[in-house]
């Protein structure tokens, strides 16, 4: 699934990329409230090379990876805990707003 635009989700809505390498692709997405979750072995949350994307007001499950290519930026607006970040280029381009 692709996420290209912007998604106002109530505390309990969830963003779920589940099953064996299933992908959530954020193309300059703009979510707010709710939650991400990964679930399942290579199941991914991912920011797609050279997007800007926002997550804000929500969390991001314990457990959950989520992957920032080369070129994008994710800024984050809530706290982060026990969550495995990647990035194929050598430097995170993570905004961190808590």
């Amino acid at each position: 699934m692709t996420i290209d635009n912007t998604i106002s989700n109530a505390a309990s809505g969830t963003i779920l990329a589940s099953g064996s390498g299933a992908q959530v692709q954020l193309d300059n997405a703009t979510i707010s409230g709710g939650k991400l979750q990964t679930s399942g072995s290579k199941a991914v949350i991912d920011a797609l090379g050279g997007t800007t994307d926002v997550f804000s007001g929500g969390t991001v499950t314990s457990g959950s990876l989520v992957e920032i290519n080369d070129g994008s930026t994710l800024s984050l607006s809530q706290r982060i805990e026990d969550i495995p970040l990647s990035s194929s280029s050598r430097s995170l381009p993570l905004n961190d707003s808590m």
